[in-house]
């Protein structure tokens, strides 16, 4: 996690004391936010605050740290269960809301794809290298999703640029809207081989709305997602890559139909909002 700036610092504050003014001025109920500075502000309300945590736990090099460890009493919310593990904090998490997303939004493709795909930032705990590793061992064509600024970084020029396979994988390049949705529908399963507490995932819950089946090392908050053995399969890391592969190879033994039907009945938007609500009272209650 990036410490922050002065500039950066300072507007945010600006923005976080009229934000609190205007929430005074119309009696809100309640404040939602996901910045750490309001903790320093807290007192000019009387509204209760709640904090929506996004990212793993910060350790003890990042100012974000200590800020937690201060406030460690206010109210937090957590968008999984393991993300409360994933660091030595102990500050007063009150939920956990998982993220939703909207149905209306993913098409669902009840037949299987020809090529996996691989969403996300080109950097080591994503695993791209293990992704790339498994499409040539399988000889199985790998499209890739993700930004165009990672050519220059180290990861890529040591670990991916040598082991690049030209005729199985493609750069698709960022993706959003309806092209996202196409590229989930054409795939077979999503390689999420990551090596990090990841704190939620949107693109696993993304590929399963599509129908498309997820194969993910079993880090972070990857089995509280996935369903192994239903909408995919969660890998122990200990196995390794030949782990992975083995499950990549019984993917046609998911059915799409239970990958969709899981995503409607846990990870919609409107679960989502309804479980904020939920939460939202409980708050008021007290």
């Amino acid at each position: 996690m990036q410490s922050r700036t002065l500039v950066q610092d300072y507007y945010e504050a600006d923005i976080i004391v009229k934000a609190i003014k205007y929430a005074n001025e119309n009696q809100v109920d309640i404040i939602h936010t996901d910045s750490y500075l309001v903790h320093f502000f807290q007192s000019l309300t009387e509204i209760p605050i709640i904090y929506l945590m996004h990212d793993p736990l910060p350790t003890d090099e990042a100012i974000e740290y200590w800020i937690l460890k201060r406030f460690k009493d206010h109210k937090y919310i957590s968008i999984s269960n393991s993300q409360r593990r994933s660091g030595d904090l102990h500050i007063n998490f009150i939920d956990t809301v998982y993220h939703g997303l909207p149905l209306e939004n993913f098409i669902f493709n009840p037949k299987r794809g020809e090529s996996l795909a691989f969403v996300g930032r080109v950097i080591k705990e994503k695993g791209l290298d293990k992704a790339i590793e498994v499409s040539k061992k399988l000889n199985i064509p790998l499209k890739l999703a993700t930004t165009n600024d990672y050519k220059d970084s180290q990861y890529y020029q040591e670990e991916i640029a040598p082991i690049i396979d030209k005729r199985l994988v493609q750069t698709m390049g960022f993706l959003v809207g309806k092209e996202k949705i196409e590229f989930y529908n054409k795939a077979m399963a999503l390689l999420f081989p990551i090596s990090w507490s990841e704190p939620f995932g949107l693109v696993m819950i993304e590929a399963m709305a599509c129908g498309t089946p997820v194969v993910a090392f079993d880090c972070g908050s990857v089995k509280e997602v996935v369903k192994d053995g239903v909408t995919g399969y969660v890998v122990d890391p200990r196995e390794g890559i030949t782990g992975f592969i083995e499950a990549v190879k019984k993917i046609d033994l998911i059915d799409r139909v239970k990958c969709r039907e899981y995503f409607e009945t846990h990870f919609t938007a409107e679960i989502m909002v309804n479980n904020y609500e939920k939460l939202y009272s409980k708050v008021l209650q007290k």
